[in-house]
């Protein structure tokens, strides 16, 4: 079975295409998706003058406790999750 190429969207040209040949070179790689992460790629990106990569990794966040505001500290000792 082949499986189809991914895609990838280009706001710059509107197109959609080949995630392989889409990805080109970057200004600026951000590695971590966190608050940080994320407002320093907002903040690079937002005039559209720099190509930003933000990379993050990890699992899903599926555990309920996650998602709560105290919740993190019912995990904090819980190694699946830090």
């Amino acid at each position: 079975m082949t499986r189809a190429p991914e895609k990838l969207y280009d706001s710059r040209t509107g197109e959609w295409s080949d995630v392989m040949r889409a990805f080109g070179s970057f200004d600026y790689i951000i590695v971590g998706g966190g608050s940080a992460g994320c407002v320093l790629a907002n903040r690079l990106s937002a005039s559209g003058s720099f190509r930003v990569l933000l990379l993050e990794a990890g699992g899903e966040d599926r555990n309920p406790w996650i998602h709560i505001p105290l919740g993190y500290g019912k995990l904090f000792k819980n190694p699946r999750v830090n």
